[in-house]
């Protein structure tokens, strides 16, 4: 048991001693999609403007996490309004800061803190609003958030450089009741290179998940890719070290380009009262009577479980047909 508990530890905390991916800055691109708008609201009389396609970029720079949010600045904030005839209207400048997280749905806010055509500061927050998935895509609408006038923005940018990396994750899935040693383990795929997989538990960093495993159904599917045949990631972790409850899980994969994605899952842990189980008495159990269906055809079954310490699980040693 004592070498079973080890091998454990080791494979759930070994990307601990690897390091991890230094922050770095990344350069966003507005989407043509973003729009800007200014007027008066309320009991204020001045026109409103139609929504104008506003072009530029930023740089995102990653600015630490807390229990519940991931940070971000935005720095050199550099956007050009352009008017319906394609011409230059305005000129934006600024910062700002970005955070997304959340205590039980994802959530995501934005605060701008810009000028426009070097005037007076004007601050713009979208207020803590669900939202975020699709991150490193930012999407999200600011305003002034002021009686009369006001400015709206609604913005969408990516990443400006190389495509974001193809990625699965397929153990857990959303929503999953977990307990013991399990999988965490899919695919991912670049037109480059993956050069690491990360794993995070309640936004917390585990270390790096093994890649390289041999999927030659992602090789089917995905012909063009470089490596695809050896695009899986896998380990094993023993959930009984969480509380019991929820717990998020996130698989970072990192492309050469510097991109990610992230592959999320909340669990639920059902646990014992310690972190490794040494002996369940009794510890093999016969279920009778058990109809399973496989293609469209009902079969009955015996089946025979027993308790397994190196999987901490029960695990099918038997199967008997009716």
């Amino acid at each position: 048991m004592e070498a079973v508990k080890v091998f454990v530890l080791f494979i759930g905390i070994m990307g601990l001693f690897t390091g991890g991916v230094k922050a770095t800055e990344t350069v966003y691109e507005l989407s043509p999609d973003t729009t800007f708008q200014e007027g008066c609201v309320g009991p204020c009389l001045c026109p409103i403007t139609l929504p104008e396609e506003v072009t530029g970029t930023f740089l995102l720079v990653p600015a630490g996490s807390d229990p519940l949010f991931t940070n971000y600045q935005l720095n050199e904030i550099s956007w050009t309004v352009l008017d319906p005839n394609g011409k230059v209207a305005h000129e934006i400048k600024g910062q700002g800061t970005y955070k997304l997280g959340g205590e039980v749905a994802l959530m995501q806010q934005l605060l701008l803190d810009i000028n426009v055509d070097g005037g007076d500061p004007q601050h713009l927050d979208s207020g803590l609003i669900p939202g975020g998935s699709e991150f490193p895509l930012i999407s999200v609408s600011v305003s002034r958030g002021t009686p009369c006038f006001n400015i709206w923005m609604n913005i969408i940018a990516a990443p400006k450089h190389g495509d974001l990396p193809v990625a699965v994750l397929e153990s857990p899935i959303k929503g999953q009741k977990v307990s013991g040693i399990l999988p965490i383990y899919g695919w991912a795929l670049d037109k480059k290179e993956i050069i690491q997989v990360e794993l995070f538990i309640d936004d917390q960093s585990i270390g790096n998940i093994p890649y390289g495993g041999t999927r030659k159904d992602v090789k089917n599917a995905y012909p063009n890719y470089p490596n695809a045949e050896d695009s899986g990631f896998a380990m094993v972790w023993n959930y009984s070290i969480l509380t019991p409850g929820d717990h998020s899980i996130k698989v970072r994969v990192h492309n050469q380009d510097g991109l990610t994605r992230d592959l999320n899952a909340m669990v639920t842990v059902k646990k014992f009262h310690g972190e490794f189980v040494d002996q369940v008495i009794p510890g093999e159990r016969l279920l009778r009577d058990n109809v399973v269906t496989v293609g469209g055809i009902d079969k009955t079954y015996d089946i025979r479980i027993d308790w397994s310490n190196a999987s901490q699980g029960f695990q099918i040693t038997d199967v008997l047909p009716k």
